[in-house]
């Protein structure tokens, strides 16, 4: 048997489970809805508790239960105080303690407190991606805070009564999962004493009575729980965060959430936790939500941790057994993700920073359709002058909502309807999300729009007779192969549009391709992979395409095609060993494979000029 570690151990444990929450947390997030709850934030400071939607045009004058005012308050506070540093220390505070909750509640079942350490790293993995800046970490921290007072066996006194009461009174402000405190606080009514001992029945009774009526301390009463039911609406299951675990997308995350949920659950089938029926609660409890949506993993530390942790520390388990599930879990939480690099930030590659500053510069005011994914940050930094259509709040939009945005998405008359319906004054695409491919397809190709942006993932379309000095030459479509067979005449003006990209302070990937490409162009290579074999081609030229289409192969490792047009520049310059490594790499790309074939039988090219 394992000697329990000395008490001060056990605060050294503390610290350890605490600061494992802290540095969990540290991770680029890219997390959209941490911007409309700070425009939430910033309403409620300016104008009181709103009652229905302002900010969203497509939801106006909709009823609207904000079921989580109380942290878009505290973080817009954090906002107004220290700005993104404050938000970012919010996100490190909130999982340092639901961590050292978990860890403190396992020791609660009769976990071990090295042992309660061990299992929280092996589920940082599991957890770590859905640590950010949203109010669910604080969410987890209460319910661990209850589930602690909850699963002291002893009746409860008047301290833990109001404990409970204070508890859940601010869960129910802070998150929508806090009916979760009633099923919590209804845990004690499985226990034998309880319905044995009748003082024990008079307080658990008066608990649960006490929460009930907690829950229901909030701006809304009864009517919160309306806003709760709708998050079981199928339309969640449209979204991509609303989405199950993929078992095939990271087998280190797999291995890890295997070994923690199938853990806590074979661990009962030991013959001293046959009995637990309070810990198999506990455990579904948690695990049911996150069954049907991964977002909903931090549960699993309130849930699966510490019964995991009170199995492991039966007696009859051996010290050895210990060390390899403790090297287990260190090297388990080595390749969490998203990142092993401790990196506290927000990733910001997918908000259109620059434009919507420049939407702002130019004068752009009323409403706008843009990305889905990019409403928060629209409400916050362009509200009131710039409005966005959408938000990340699908209880406030509805299926109706959804399906009027949906439609303008894929239909250029839905488009035009909703423009004229709502007056919106700009079109802001994703160029490199693959829903908007046919929105951008039609505005490019539409006399009635004008290109007024380009960077290297948005464009801006408005109507052409607001826009000043409107792309001529450039597309905000991803298919580059116009560019090979442009006119003389227009390729100096392409030129000067890919520079002026390349000001925006996002767009040198843009500019790399269309220098590249036309670069090609006048080596005399085409798009198709017998071009470059051509007794024609301009081997000097091809090789400075060819230096101009590596930095973009290497900033882009994911784009096959950019690969492709690399190995195509490679060969037209005679240098084809590199060219093969390249199209090697690139052999996704239907066209490289194509040209590795044409090299095998031909041979490299002989001939070509100088420029």
């Amino acid at each position: 048997m394992e000697r329990p570690p000395a008490p001060r151990w056990s605060r050294l444990a503390a610290v350890v489970a605490v600061g494992i929450g802290g540095l969990a947390a540290c991770f680029p997030s890219a997390d959209p809805d941490l911007w409309f709850h700070l425009a939430l934030g910033r309403q409620m400071v300016q104008q009181g508790m709103p009652a229905v939607e302002g900010i969203c045009v497509l939801s106006q004058g909709t009823p609207f239960t904000n079921h989580e005012w109380l942290w878009d308050l505290a973080a817009y506070g954090a906002w107004q105080a220290g700005g993104l540093p404050a938000i970012l220390a919010g996100r490190v505070l909130s999982a340092a303690l639901l961590f050292g909750l978990c860890w403190a509640l396992a020791l609660r079942l009769g976990a071990r407190p090295l042992v309660a350490l061990w299992t929280l790293v092996l589920a940082v993995p599991v957890v770590r991606p859905w640590l950010g800046d949203r109010p669910h970490v604080l969410a987890y921290a209460l319910a661990a805070a209850v589930a602690l007072v909850v699963l002291d066996r002893r009746p409860p006194g008047p301290r833990r009564l109001v404990a409970l009461g204070l508890l859940t009174a601010l869960w129910a402000n802070v998150h929508g999962s806090f009916p979760l405190a009633v099923v919590l606080v209804a845990l004690p009514w499985t226990r034998r004493e309880t319905w044995r001992d009748p003082v024990a029945r008079r307080r658990w009774a008066a608990a649960l009575g006490l929460v009930v009526i907690a829950t229901l301390c909030n701006p809304w009463g009864p009517a919160i729980y309306r806003t709760v039911a709708h998050h079981q609406g199928k339309v969640y299951r449209l979204l991509s965060e609303w989405a199950p675990w993929n078992f095939a997308e990271d087998p280190a995350r797999d291995l890890a959430l295997v070994v923690l949920v199938g853990g806590a659950a074979a661990g009962f089938l030991a013959r001293t936790r046959r009995r637990a029926l309070e810990e198999v609660l506990l455990l579904g409890v948690f695990l049911v939500p996150f069954w049907r949506a991964e977002k909903f993993a931090p549960g699993l530390l309130v849930g699966a941790v510490p019964v995991l942790a009170a199995h492991l520390s039966l007696r009859a388990w051996n010290v050895p057994v210990r060390v390899l599930g403790a090297a287990v879990a260190v090297l388990l939480g080595v390749l969490a993700r998203p990142g092993a690099v401790l990196d506290l930030s927000l990733d910001l590659q997918e908000m259109p920073r620059e434009a919507l500053a420049d939407a702002r510069q130019s004068g752009i005011r009323g409403p706008v359709f843009h990305p889905f994914n990019v409403g928060g940050y629209v409400a916050f930094f362009g509200f009131p002058d710039i409005r966005p259509l959408i938000d990340g709040r699908i209880y406030i939009h509805g299926e109706q909502g959804l399906a009027a945005y949906f439609g303008a998405l894929g239909s250029g008359e839905r488009l035009r309807e909703m423009i004229g319906a709502l007056g919106i004054q700009g079109v802001l695409v994703d160029r490199q999300d693959a829903s908007f491919q046919g929105m951008v397809g039609r505005l490019d190709g539409d006399p009635e729009f004008g290109l007024a942006w380009l960077d290297d993932r948005f464009a801006w379309f408005r109507p052409v007779a607001q826009v000043a000095r409107p792309f001529r030459v450039l597309r905000a479509g991803t298919d580059p192969r116009f560019l090979l067979e442009l006119p003389e005449d227009q390729v100096p003006l392409a030129r000067a549009e890919a520079d002026r990209v390349s000001r925006t302070g996002r767009g040198e990937e843009t500019r790399a391709l269309v220098e590249g490409l036309l670069d090609l162009r006048e080596a005399r290579i085409g798009w198709s992979p017998e071009t470059a074999f051509r007794s024609e081609v301009l081997r000097d030229r091809s090789r400075e395409a060819a230096e101009r289409l590596a930095v973009l192969a290497r900033r882009r490792p994911d784009v096959p095609m950019f690969g492709y047009f690399r190995g195509l520049a490679l060969v037209g310059a005679g240098e084809c060993e590199e060219a093969r490594r390249v199209l090697v790499q690139a052999r996704a790309f239907p066209d490289a494979r194509h040209l590795l074939e044409l090299l095998d039988r031909q041979g490299c090219p002989a001939g070509g000029a100088g420029r």
